[in-house]
């Protein structure tokens, strides 16, 4: 079977301008996906036997989809295992190879509706190299790594879940959150500049790229284990050990209590605290 490969051909740039178009897009995307279903099943009828869910449900699954395409350019061996899981899924669901064709179209058109100014030429070519290439996996066939079993407890309430999944795009829609967690992280721990060596911009592209990998870890928590493994691999050798995440979670949970401008023992940000640690847990597992 393919495995996936994708990244080796983007240069640094496209990957950038691929996150940063993500970042704009991502917090405005539930605005637009009612309107993105209806021009796909105006388009297709045929489609709307594959999408079941409640919108909010389309508009996470979504927001999931994108994240994945922006992780997969940079770190395309840590989506072998996602990609493996949505090709059975989409097998089982009845997808052909046909279907991903009007669907990218669609969906571009969304994401340009979702970004606003700012799009170019240049950046749809990007989301649909992207889509295309995750697409020629998904009906293809992706190689399967580390099946290993989670040796960790994963499980999370549907409260926990839903809470955080709502409180996503507040925290999206806050522009000051990722300058704010960077300055009280390295004021308050100031070591742990050496452990954050990108520029500020790609860091916090880098953040929000976790966070949206962290919400959609929640509802599909199998398939992302072998990419937060890999995580924890280059944490490891970066330096960074378990005691660090600790003051991690600390720093940003405080922030996520501003942004959402609840207090710190608030449900939404213990929820976001459980759903950072579930991660942690398994990017802290042995081997």
């Amino acid at each position: 079977m393919e495995s996936y490969t994708g990244s080796s051909a983007w240069s640094a740039k496209d990957i950038a301008l691929l996150e940063s178009s993500f970042g704009r897009i991502h917090g405005r995307l539930p605005a637009h996906v009612a309107g993105f279903y209806a021009l796909l099943f105006e388009r297709r009828p045929d489609f709307r036997a594959l999408f079941t869910g409640d919108p909010a449900a389309q508009a996470r699954k979504l927001s999931v989809a994108l994240s994945s395409i922006v992780v997969s350019v940079r770190a395309p061996e840590m989506m072998a295992s996602s990609l493996d899981w949505l090709r059975d899924r989409h097998a089982g669901a009845g997808v052909s190879a046909e279907d991903f064709g009007p669907f990218i179209e669609v969906l571009v058109e969304a994401l340009e509706a979702a970004h606003g100014d700012g799009w170019s030429a240049e950046i749809e070519a990007l989301w649909r190299r992207g889509l295309n290439q995750v697409a020629s996996v998904l009906k293809h066939g992706a190689h399967r790594v580390d099946a290993r079993p989670a040796r960790v407890d994963t499980d999370l309430s549907a409260r926990t879940i839903r809470i955080v999944q709502s409180s996503y795009p507040r925290l999206m829609a806050d522009v000051t959150l990722f300058y704010r967690f960077y300055r009280r992280l390295f004021r308050r721990y100031p070591h742990y500049r050496r452990l954050f060596n990108s520029d500020p911009a790609t860091q916090q592209r880098k953040l929000s790229v976790a966070l949206a990998s962290v919400v959609s870890n929640l509802s599909s928590p199998v398939p992302r284990l072998a990419m937060f493994r890999e995580i924890g691999r280059r944490h490891r050798e970066a330096g960074v050990t378990s005691a660090d995440f600790e003051p991690f979670l600390d720093v940003i949970c405080a922030c996520f209590a501003e942004s959402l401008n609840v207090p710190t023992d608030d449900e939404l940000v213990l929820g976001w605290r459980a759903a950072f640690e579930r991660v942690a847990a398994v990017m802290t597992e042995d081997g």
